[in-house]
């Protein structure tokens, strides 16, 4: 008997989710099977699709609750300045980035 084939490697290792995944109902099953976002992300999912979207992932593949450390949103707060997008980048979008930022400066 042979062994079963090896799960087909997904293209990045953790994926850092916002918001508009959760509106929209995008696919990302096939990107990633390991899923992080900040929890402001969850509070900002007002309609039900939205809730029942974030459950379903959840429930499917989880997804960790994390916090970005303060050093890691200063640079994101930082860049953003230099760039001009401060002004339009609300607290979440910043720590979805912030958090982003983290799990690569760790991984690297």
């Amino acid at each position: 008997m042979s062994d079963p084939a090896p799960a087909a490697a997904k293209p990045v290792e953790t994926l850092v989710v916002d918001t508009n995944l959760f509106i929209k109902g995008l696919p990302v099953s096939h990107i990633s099977s390991t899923f992080v976002t900040v929890p402001d992300v969850v509070h900002e999912l007002r309609s039900r699709a939205a809730k029942d979207r974030f459950a379903e992932l959840q429930l499917t593949h989880g997804i960790e609750l994390l916090q970005p450390d303060a050093e890691s949103i200063q640079a994101v707060r930082n860049f953003a300045k230099k760039t001009g997008d401060f002004a339009s980048l609300a607290l979440a979008d910043m720590k979805v980035v912030a958090l982003a930022f983290m799990l690569e400066k760790r991984a690297n």
